[in-house]
This record gives structure tokens, C-alpha cells and sequence, in this order.
């Protein structure tokens, strides 16, 4: 059973990151810089509680997250090598957050939303002391796929959909703070085993599939598999309010 805390983060950060998401498609992003704007994203907020209160004091979280999941965007596409031009940014978030409104003008507003990512920019960097980069957990989870398939009967493996499904839930989990709080390589294998028990994936290798632990171990020998399942617990979470969420709109 997962504990509350995720729950209460995703009620409080959930349209924050969904915009992350959004805007990131728009414009194109890969899922390694859309991992990067998270990251950045969810670390901000955990270091911002170990800063002075004087950086405590400059951030208001009801007033500026928005603003914050922005300007996570234009980082993130600085340090993947997928730089984005300002005004793309500024113009695509606003686009979706005002999708009644026309499109953004030059004028006073937009200059007004373009300085605050900037002057955001500055105040992020400082915070992470202009140290920002992030090990994606993607080439982890690509090699543990790899490594399975050869595992699977080819028409199993066609069926099941296990890499599909794998890539899904690594990009949920992009939504809570997992994808820092854990090591890359850890939380790709709890997707992996999640993925497989959800698509009930059959190996063809014989004896494999009662020994599903030996496996995992064969990936990563020093893995609680208690650790693996909490991890599969709060990605799981992300789906149920993810559909509590939509259901609530409808």
C-alpha cells in the first residue's frame, strides 16, 4: 500500500507537469529533455526547502509554478542540446492556459511573461548553484528491454506490448519526484517488472518464468524487490489520479 504523500503532491503539482507534458509535444521535445524539465522541476521544489529563507521568500508556489514549469521547459531544451527560442516557450505555454483567449500579441504582456521566465531562469540556476544535469533513466530501461526480448517467444513479445508499455509508464512517473528520488537504473527495472506482470508477459526460456526474481537480480543484484514494488506502487498511483482526474471533468 503507498503511503499519501504522492497523492497529496500530485494534487498539488499534477497540472504543473501536465503542462510540461503539453507544451513539450507542441514544441517537439524528446522524452529525455521532457525528463530533464521534470527533474528540474521536482528537484527545484525539494531544494528550495534547504535554501535561506531569503529564497523561500522569493518564491510564492500558487503564484509562480506555472511559471516554474515553464521555464523547466527552457532549460531543459538548453542542456539536451534541443534549444528552444524564447518566445516559442512563452507563446505555446500561453496558448494552453488561455485556450479561449486569441493568440498572444507583442506587447506588454508577452514581454511581461518573457521577463519572468528569464528572471525565473536566474533564480533557478542559482538555487541548483548552476549545476543542472540529470542521468535519464531511459537508456536503462532500453538495455532491460533488450536483454528480456531475447527471453520471449517473438510472437509473445508482439503480443504482450511490454516495450510500449514500459516507455508509457516511464513517462508517468516523470509526474512525481521518483524520477530523481531514485536511481535511474532502479527505476527502470521497477517499470520493467511492473510492464511485464501487467502485460503477463510469457517467457519462452524454460524455468525462467517461476524465477522472476533471479532475473531482476541478474539486471541489478544489490535491488530490494521491496523497493522495486514501492516504486511500481506510486507509478500506479499516477494512473489512478490520472484517471480520477479526468473523471472528475467529464
Amino acid at each position: 500500500m503507498c503511503e499519501n504523500g504522492g497523492w497529496s503532491y500530485l494534487e498539488n503539482h499534477f497540472e504543473d507537469t501536465s503542462l510540461i507534458f503539453e507544451v513539450s509535444k507542441r514544441l517537439s521535445l524528446s522524452s529525455v529533455t521532457i525528463h530533464s524539465a521534470c527533474s528540474i522541476y521536482h528537484c527545484f521544489h525539494r531544494k528550495l526547502h534547504s535554501c535561506l529563507p531569503c529564497c523561500q521568500k522569493q518564491w510564492r508556489p500558487t503564484d509562480y509554478n506555472e511559471v516554474l514549469a515553464s521555464t523547466s521547459i527552457y532549460i531543459a531544451s538548453k542542456i539536451e542540446e534541443e534549444p528552444l527560442k524564447i518566445r516559442d516557450v512563452v507563446n505555446v505555454c500561453y496558448r494552453i492556459l488561455h485556450i479561449h483567449d486569441p493568440p498572444l500579441e507583442i506587447g506588454e504582456q508577452y514581454w511581461c511573461l518573457r521577463d519572468s521566465i528569464l528572471s525565473c531562469e536566474q533564480f533557478v540556476l542559482r538555487v541548483f548553484q548552476f549545476r543542472v544535469s540529470f542521468d535519464s533513466p531511459h537508456k536503462y530501461l532500453l538495455s532491460y528491454l533488450s536483454s528480456l526480448s531475447s527471453w520471449a517467444d517473438l510472437s509473445e513479445w508482439s503480443r504482450a506490448g511490454v516495450s510500449q508499455f514500459a516507455w508509457n509508464l516511464l513517462q508517468d512517473s516523470f509526474h512525481l519526484p521518483i524520477c530523481v528520488e531514485e536511481k535511474p537504473s532502479v527505476l527502470s527495472l521497477a517499470i520493467l517488472k511492473l510492464a511485464v506482470e501487467c502485460t503477463e508477459l510469457k517467457l519462452s526460456t524454460e524455468g525462467v518464468s517461476q524465477l522472476w526474481w533471479q532475473v531482476y537480480e541478474a539486471f541489478h543484484p544489490d535491488v530490494k524487490k521491496s523497493t522495486l514494488e514501492h516504486i511500481a506502487c506510486k507509478i500506479l498511483q499516477i494512473s489512478e489520479f490520472e484517471s480520477q482526474s479526468k473523471s472528475s471533468r467529464n
